[in-house]
């Protein structure tokens, strides 16, 4: 019996659905393809790094055009979180996420994931409701909150503290943050800005 055929169109969106995270049996419902095509091809991109034919010997030859790289690239530029799979999942171009990676590359951007927010519940409301009541009638004029935030994965960290007397300081931060560069920051911002009694 003849195995299905599916066109190069089709195979980059069976790879670039999966990319996404979704599982065979939701691309088989999308694409209306049998779930042993769907594992096939993933399988075989997944060994070879392509799903299409394979390529003539004498290196690399160009599988987009400049319009295509310019639709990537715009893509990517309006949408900087998102997958090379993704940017290809918005186009109709029949190629693999390899082209979109290189193109991005080239052009010196690069592909981020977008930074899991944790789901704010009724059970940490309630935790919050807690901890407010528990703590009433405690004297906080001389406690500090501080905490330290990366606000996405292509922007900076930041630290910075509160008070009952109000917000302190916003402190950026170039690269990690380490135990000697916390100790300087609560040196020169804590130990001179507050106005603890």
């Amino acid at each position: 019996m003849d195995r299905p055929q599916c066109s190069d169109v089709e195979k980059g969106k069976i790879i670039a659905l999966r990319e996404n995270g979704l599982s065979i049996g939701e691309i088989s419902a999308t694409l209306q393809k049998s779930k042993s095509t769907i594992n096939r091809w993933i399988r075989r991109y997944e060994m070879k790094g392509q799903v299409g034919k394979r390529r003539r010997p004498g290196g690399l030859t160009k599988k987009t055009t400049e319009v295509q790289d310019e639709e990537f690239l715009a893509i990517a530029r309006n949408n900087p979180l998102w997958s090379s799979a993704k940017i290809l999942h918005a186009t109709d171009i029949p190629v693999s996420t390899k082209p979109v990676r290189r193109r991005l590359k080239q052009a010196g951007l690069t592909c981020y994931k977008a930074a899991k927010v944790i789901q704010f519940t009724e059970q940490h409301a309630q935790m919050r409701r807690e901890f407010a009541l528990q703590n009433l009638n405690e004297n906080w004029e001389s406690t500090v909150f501080a905490d330290e935030k990366r606000s996405g994965r292509i922007s900076s960290a930041f630290w910075g503290w509160m008070s009952l007397h109000g917000p302190g300081d916003l402190v950026g931060i170039d690269g990690r943050l380490t135990a000697n560069g916390y100790i300087n920051i609560l040196e020169e911002y804590i130990g001179t800005t507050t106005c603890l009694r």
